[in-house]
């Protein structure tokens, strides 16, 4: 599919350490926007690729779908609002297809027919024979255990049992603390989602952050947020936290991604 937006010209970015090397304060308000900018930019952008792919999923295409009544509907000025706030996660793309085509509200809603997973109802997600009727069960946040993971309890005084997966390094650290052994509840498995965390070391140039979304978009995971975490000259560490039915699918968005020529590593970060 044809990217109209990349011939656009580039907004330059601000030099790391600008701030030290700036003596006025004009020159560092000069600076400040132009980094606002450039991440406005950088939005618009992602916003336009992840809402251009979810009209593709549903039969329609983005060069032939007027945006103004749907942005109207969303509570935003314009298209060019819209697509900032999809690609800042404030609004799924799923979201603005249904403001533009409301006859697609049902087939959406089927495709999202799964539910949130709500870590203080952990009981509803996770069995075990050796639990102890009334027991307390909390995910641990060391490992951040998603369904598919293959999970155990473990004691925790004064806070019930506490869930991890099989490979967690707290667990190493426990000595000979009793595991028990645990499962998933096929509520956790058909009707959840959970949240996994990706980390991504990719190449340092334009459109690898909207082709790291549109791969996400296209493997069907729900981004509810990005950020960056360390940059080169050459490399950049995005973290997503992507919305997933299951390890299994976190997984596959993985593989997709690191078959990107753009990405030097991929993996799901724990804790």
């Amino acid at each position: 599919m044809a990217m109209w937006w990349k011939s656009s010209p580039p907004i330059a970015a601000p030099v790391p350490g600008y701030e030290a090397l700036t003596k006025t304060g004009r020159a560092r308000a000069a600076q400040r926007r132009l980094a606002r900018s450039a991440r406005r930019e950088e939005f618009l952008r992602l916003g336009r690729e992840l809402v251009s792919h979810a009209l593709h999923r549903y039969g329609h295409e983005l060069a032939e779908t007027q945006l103004k009544d749907a942005a109207e509907r969303l509570g935003k000025h314009d298209a060019e609002d819209l697509f900032i706030a999809v690609g800042e996660g404030a609004l799924k793309p799923s979201a603005v297809a249904v403001a533009a085509f409301p006859g697609l509200e049902e087939r959406v809603r089927k495709d999202q027919g799964r539910k949130p997973m709500q870590a203080e109802k952990a009981k509803l997600y996770v069995k075990g024979g050796d639990l102890t009727p009334g027991v307390v069960l909390h995910f641990a946040e060391c490992c951040t255990p998603i369904p598919g993971d293959r999970i155990v309890g473990v004691q925790a005084p004064g806070k019930g049992v506490e869930v991890h997966t099989i490979d967690c390094e707290t667990l190493a650290g426990l000595g000979d603390v009793e595991w028990i052994n645990l499962a998933w509840t096929q509520t956790a498995l058909s009707r959840t989602l959970a949240v996994g965390r990706i980390i991504a070391t990719v190449e340092n140039k334009r459109g690898v952050l909207a082709d790291l979304c549109r791969i996400i978009a296209e493997n069907e995971g729900d981004i509810l947020n990005i950020r960056m975490a360390k940059r080169t000259t050459d490399f950049f560490d995005m973290i997503f936290d992507v919305e997933v039915a299951d390890a299994r699918h976190l997984t596959n968005i993985l593989a997709a991604m690191r078959a990107s020529k753009a990405v030097k590593e991929a993996d799901r970060v724990k804790g």
